[in-house]
């Protein structure tokens, strides 16, 4: 038998499955902006709303704050150097309700962060 998924851990796993797939985008020579663009687009296409787009007029999807930048860092078009610790900030919004996560790429050539995809999303 199936064991339902609570509506909190769908949208955990939601936010797990984006953070784990951004860490493809921290590359050297992209714009961090490109992964703000990956998080806006695969919260559209899973339902999702990027809580932080347009809240108080932030233009971003996400917050990535790159090297000594503690949190909350606006993504731009400053390219990433190989070997740049990245912390990716992802708040979607599913059914009214938040789901928040961050997780944090230091190494592109490491598997990071997010939960293991289950199967259920």
């Amino acid at each position: 038998m199936a064991r339902a998924v609570s509506p909190a851990c769908a949208r955990r796993a939601l936010v797990a499955k984006c953070l784990g797939r951004a860490h493809g985008y921290h590359q050297g020579g992209h714009p961090d902006l490109v992964i703000d663009e990956f998080v806006r687009d695969f919260a559209f296409s899973h339902g999702a709303y990027p809580a932080t787009l347009m809240y108080r007029g932030y233009r971003y999807s996400t917050c990535t704050s790159i090297n000594h930048v503690v949190c909350h860092g606006m993504p731009g078009d400053r390219a990433l150097k190989e070997g740049d610790i990245v912390n990716i900030d992802v708040t979607f919004i599913v059914d009214g309700w938040y789901g928040d996560s961050a997780d944090v790429c230091d190494r592109p050539d490491r598997p990071q962060g997010g939960a293991p995809d289950r199967g259920h999303l």
